[in-house]
């Protein structure tokens, strides 16, 4: 068994009748034609769609974002259009806070078979 992308706080429990699989969803500019596009300095790409696999439910546990530039900040959105946290967060210090690969989500966040997420990214240069 490989080692796992982020280590969660609590144990969570084991749905009797069900089984958890590790699946790692990837979301690039091969498989979201929004994220290929050039976000200007202090302008916003709003509602970026990722759509979630239709066959199973999904629970978020971790969540990783790579920004090469490191100017990125971002917002995501559960499938009722929650947003995750009060404002856009940096890539960079989401990411270092946690020391981690996948900072971890506690609460999980469960998504219904075919859901779809929200991202919402912004470029920090003013």
């Amino acid at each position: 068994m490989g080692e796992m992308a982020f280590r969660p706080q609590f144990v969570y429990p084991h749905v009797e009748g069900t089984r958890d699989e590790e699946f790692v969803y990837f979301f690039d500019r091969t498989n979201v034609p929004n994220l290929a596009q050039p976000i200007l300095p202090g302008k916003t790409a709003p509602n970026i769609p990722l759509p979630l696999d239709p066959d199973a439910e999904f629970h978020i546990r971790g969540i990783a974002i790579y920004d090469p530039t490191g100017l990125a900040g971002f917002q995501l959105r559960d499938q009722w259009g929650n947003y995750l946290t009060d404002s856009f967060i940096s890539v960079d210090l989401a990411m270092q806070a946690s020391g981690t690969d996948a900072p971890p989500l506690e609460p999980e966040i469960v998504c219904q078979p075919g859901a779809v997420l929200q991202l919402d990214l912004v470029n920090t240069l003013p």
